[in-house]
């Protein structure tokens, strides 16, 4: 991991920090915390990418040792952990910032296009020419006067235009529910600017109200666990906060558990 990657991943964690996105075990970064969150994410489900950032960690060869590795493991191997994302500044492993970039998952920024005013003047400026028909009824010269007419109207509605319309939104971010369209260039406290994904942006939104669940929506919601409740969400995919999470497809068992039983 380059200097850059660290400084950034650093970074990721401290707007994670004060947008409140964090886990209670990260948000307070001590070793005991640490450990603990490990465990929590280990059960909750490992990728294949990530094995290797915890086998060299904890010198072990296979993810069936990881969860006694971590139940055993000393707190104390944790302290330069904390330390990093207390803003200590001194020299650590690069393990440690290994283990920060699977605590936190990845965390997807995107940029602005040098090109948005241009497409924005194109847009406006487009209109089709004088029908056929008019140029076959119309002498010459009375035509010519309607089209260069016609290009000095859309001339000046396109400056109009180009100096009143709002930036195209090109990118998204997560406010909680739903995701909302922007512009790259806007920057939403406490908001990670996400690449537009215009599926994502229609359908993907959080389920308010769980008294509605029925049968019917086994197979048409997904959910994330943590902390012993579930989000659900109408779409597939990755959780928009836990960016590393895979949603999971609701089953008859976890509607029952959590929902039917509770009604």
């Amino acid at each position: 991991m380059s200097p850059e990657e660290k400084t950034e991943l650093l970074a990721s964690y401290n707007r994670r920090k004060e947008a409140n996105l964090l886990s209670e075990y990260l948000a307070k970064p001590v070793p005991s915390g640490i450990k603990k969150e490990c465990i929590r994410l280990y059960r909750e489900g490992l990728q294949p990418e990530n094995a290797q950032i915890l086998k060299q960690f904890f010198k072990k060869n296979a993810p069936q040792d990881f969860e006694e590795a971590l139940e055993d493991i000393d707190i104390d191997r944790f302290r330069p952990t904390a330390g990093l994302l207390n803003g200590r500044n001194f020299t650590a492993e690069e393990k440690h910032y290994e283990l920060i970039s699977w605590l936190l998952g990845t965390e997807e920024v995107a940029t602005s296009t040098n090109n948005q005013n241009d497409n924005q003047l194109a847009e406006a400026t487009s209109g089709g020419d004088p029908s056929k028909e008019e140029v076959d009824n119309f002498s010459w010269r009375r035509t010519w006067g309607r089209i260069t007419a016609a290009v000095a109207a859309l001339m000046l509605l396109a400056w109009v235009a180009w100096l009143i319309m709002p930036v195209e939104s090109q990118c998204m971010y997560w406010d909680g529910n739903t995701y909302v369209g922007t512009a790259c260039d806007v920057q939403v406290p406490g908001r990670t600017a996400y690449a537009l994904n215009e599926a994502k942006l229609d359908h993907f939104k959080r389920v308010l109200r769980s008294d509605t669940l029925t049968k019917a929506s086994v197979g048409r919601l997904w959910y994330f666990k943590m902390n012993r409740k579930l989000e659900l969400f109408t779409d597939s995919g990755m959780h928009p906060v836990y960016t590393n999470r895979r949603l999971r497809p609701l089953s008859d068992y976890m509607l029952e558990k959590y929902f039917i039983k509770h009604k």
